[in-house]
C-alpha cells in the first residue's frame, strides 16, 4: 500500500506557460543525491515549518527508498539555469517510503519489504503551479509504481495517502478514494485518509525452453582468479522468487544474478547522459548460494554487464548496426547501477578470463552509490567476535591492532581496519566462520582491511593502496573471493585516508582480485575485468 503525506499547493502565482509544448518538455526520473538541495528548497517554500521535511529526512528517503523518490524536470533556458542536472531544472517531486503499518512512527523509516508505501510529499515549485504539473507528476508516479509492481515493487497493493480538505478533489480525480479523517496528527490541520488500488498485470510465464546462462569470472586478471558469478538472462520480468532461489542454490556460487530488459518509456529515456551514448536498461536481482536475496553485488553486476555487452556487440555485427551500446543501466532493489564498456582486450591475451560463451576479457566501469561509515563505539562485542573467529591470533594483538571499527549507512557491513602485521596473520586455516554470526550489529558481511605501500598488481603494475577480505556467513558465504559492493565503503574510506581520488584495492582471498576505484562526492566508479 502507498500512503501519502502530500499536499499540492495550488497558488495563483504561476509562470505564464501552459502550452502543450511546455507540458511535453516535462520529464521524470528517480532522484539523485545531488537533487536533495533543490528538493529541499521546494519543500521548505511549500509547507509550513511544522510539516516540511528536513534535509536529513529527504536524504534518508533518497538513499534508502530511491525507487519511490521521483523528480519532475524541464530543460534549462538562459534564465533558469540554477540547477545542476546537466541542463535540467527540477520543478517538483514525489517521495515515499514503504512500511507494514500506517502510523506516525512508521513514517520515519523505510522497510523495503513493506506492503504500504507512504508518499510524504507531492509538491511543485511555486512558479510552475496551476499548470497541470502536479497532475502529470502524480500520474507518472502511480503509473511507474504499477508498471514495475511485477518486479522490484513486489508486495505493494494499495496507494494510501493523507490529504487536506481543499485537495480531496484533486486526489479523487487522480484515482483515489476518500475513506475517513485520519487519526495521524501532522501539523495543526486535519488530514484525510485516501486510498487507490494498485493495478497489477498478469505475470507472463517463463518459457519452457532452456534459458541462456553463463558463469563469468569477475575482477579476474587471469583464469582461476577473481569471483565467479552466475548470470541468467530472462526474456521478461518474473516474480518467481522461489525459482530464482532454486537456481542460485544449484549454481552454488557466491552470487547468481537474474536480469531482464525493462520496457520503453519513462526512465528508459536517459536524459542525464550525452544523447550520443546508446543506453539499454535491465532489471537485476542477486541471490547467494543459500537463496538469500541481497540488494547490491558488485562482481555479479560486472558479470551481467560483460554478458550484455558481449550480446549487444554480437547483435551489432550480425545486423550491421552503426552504433553499439556503450552504457547499461541496471535497476536494483534500492539503487540504479550504471556500467560502461571501458575496453575489450585482445582475445589472444594470455591473461583473459574464460566465460561460458566468450574468451574475450572486457574492462568495465560501474557507477555505484558511495556508502558512508558510522563509527562503532561499543567495541567489546566486536573484539569478542574477532577473538572467537581467529583463535590463532592473540587477544592482545587484536586489541592493539584495530585501527577503526565502523558500520555502513545501511547497517549491512561491519568495517574493521587492522594494522598491516595483524591483517597478515589472518590466514586461511583455522577460521571459525560461525563466530561471525554471534555479533548482531550488522546484517550482511564483515570487511577486514589494511593499508599497504609495498604491493603491486602483477599484470598492469599498478600500485595497490589497500588490502581487504570479506566474510559473509549471514549471507551464506563464508568468504567472498572479490566483493565489488564492499568497495562502496572501502574506496571512500581509503581515498580520504590517503588523500587520493583514484585508489586500487587487492582483495586477498584464495582466488584474489584487483579492484580500481574512482571516488567522487556521492558515487564510486568501480573498474574491473570480466
Amino acid at each position: 500500500e502507498i500512503f501519502a503525506l502530500g499536499w499540492t499547493i495550488m497558488s495563483t502565482t504561476s509562470k505564464p506557460s501552459s502550452s502543450a509544448s511546455f507540458m511535453n518538455a516535462v520529464s521524470f526520473r528517480t532522484a539523485k543525491a545531488s537533487d536533495i538541495p533543490s528538493c529541499l528548497a521546494i519543500e521548505e517554500s511549500s509547507y509550513p515549518s511544522d510539516e516540511a521535511a528536513s534535509f536529513s529526512s529527504l536524504k534518508y528517503r533518497q538513499e534508502n527508498a530511491m525507487p519511490y523518490f521521483r523528480c519532475a524536470m524541464i530543460p534549462n533556458d538562459d534564465a533558469a539555469a540554477d540547477d545542476d542536472d546537466d541542463g535540467y531544472t527540477i520543478i517538483g517531486f514525489v517521495c515515499a517510503t514503504r512500511c507494514n503499518a500506517f502510523t506516525h512512527d512508521t513514517m520515519t523509516t523505510h522497510d523495503p519489504s513493506g506492503s504500504l508505501l507512504a508518499i510524504h510529499s507531492v509538491v511543485v515549485k511555486q512558479e510552475y503551479r496551476r499548470q497541470g504539473i502536479a497532475t502529470k507528476m502524480l500520474q507518472d508516479y502511480t503509473e511507474t509504481i504499477e508498471s514495475s509492481n511485477n518486479n522490484e515493487n513486489d508486495g505493494i497493493d494499495t496507494i494510501v495517502l493523507l490529504a487536506k480538505s481543499h485537495l480531496l478533489g484533486f486526489y479523487v480525480q487522480a484515482g483515489f478514494s476518500v475513506l475517513r479523517p485520519s487519526d495521524i496528527v501532522h501539523g495543526q490541520e486535519l488530514w484525510y485518509h485516501l486510498e487507490r488500488t494498485v493495478k497489477k498485470k498478469k505475470q507472463p510465464l517463463l518459457p519452457s525452453s532452456p534459458l541462456p546462462c553463463w558463469t563469468v569470472d569477475s575482477f579476474a586478471q587471469m583464469a582461476g582468479q577473481g569471483n565467479p558469478a552466475g548470470v541468467v538472462l530472462l526474456p521478461h520480468k518474473t516474480n518467481d522468487v522461489s525459482w530464482m532461489k532454486t537456481v542460485a542454490k544449484e549454481y552454488n556460487l557466491s552470487e547468481t544474478t537474474f536480469i531482464w530488459p525493462l520496457g520503453g518509456g519513462g526512465d528508459n529515456d536517459d536524459k542525464s547522459n550525452n544523447n550520443d551514448i546508446k543506453v539499454v536498461r535491465y532489471r537485476i536481482r542477486f541471490f547467494t548460494p543459500d537463496g538469500t536475496e541481497v540488494d547490491l553485488c558488485g562482481h555479479a553486476t560486472l558479470a551481467a554487464a560483460a554478458v550484455l555487452f558481449e550480446q549487444q556487440q554480437q547483435q551489432q555485427q550480425q545486423q550491421e548496426e552503426e552504433s553499439a551500446v556503450e552504457s547499461i543501466v541496471f535497476s536494483a532493489n534500492k539503487d540504479e547501477l550504471r556500467a560502461f564498456l571501458a575496453a575489450k582486450q585482445d582475445p589472444k591475451d594470455s591473461t583473459k578470463a574464460a566465460t561460458a560463451t566468450t574468451t574475450k576479457q572486457m574492462m568495465i566501469s560501474m557507477d555505484f552509490p558511495r556508502k558512508q561509515l558510522h563509527e562503532v563505539t561499543e567495541t567489546d562485542p566486536v573484539l569478542d567476535m574477532m577473538y572467537a573467529a581467529f583463535p590463532h591470533i592473540s587477544q592482545d594483538m587484536f586489541r592493539e591492532g584495530i585501527v577503526y571499527i565502523g558500520l555502513d549507512q545501511d547497517g549491512n557491513d561491519l568495517f574493521i581496519e587492522l594494522v598491516p602485521h595483524v591483517f597478515e596473520q589472518l590466514g586461511f586455516s583455522g577460521i571459525r566462520f560461525e563466530a561471525f554470526l554471534s555479533y548482531h550489529g550488522y546484517s550482511r558481511g564483515i570487511i577486514l582491511c589494511t593499508t599497504t605501500t609495498s604491493q603491486h598488481d602483477e599484470n598492469n603494475k599498478e600500485e595497490v593502496d589497500f588490502l581487504s577480505r570479506f566474510f559473509g556467513p549471514k549471507a551464506g558465504i563464508n568468504e567472498d573471493p572479490v566483493t565489488g559492493s564492499a568497495h562502496c565503503t572501502l574506496a571512500p574510506y581509503f581515498a580520504a585516508k590517503l588523500g587520493k581520488e583514484t585508489i586500487v584495492g587487492h582483495q586477498t582471498s584464495m582466488r584474489g582480485g584487483i579492484v580500481k576505484c574512482l571516488v567522487s562526492e556521492n558515487r564510486v566508479t568501480i573498474i574491473g575485468t570480466a
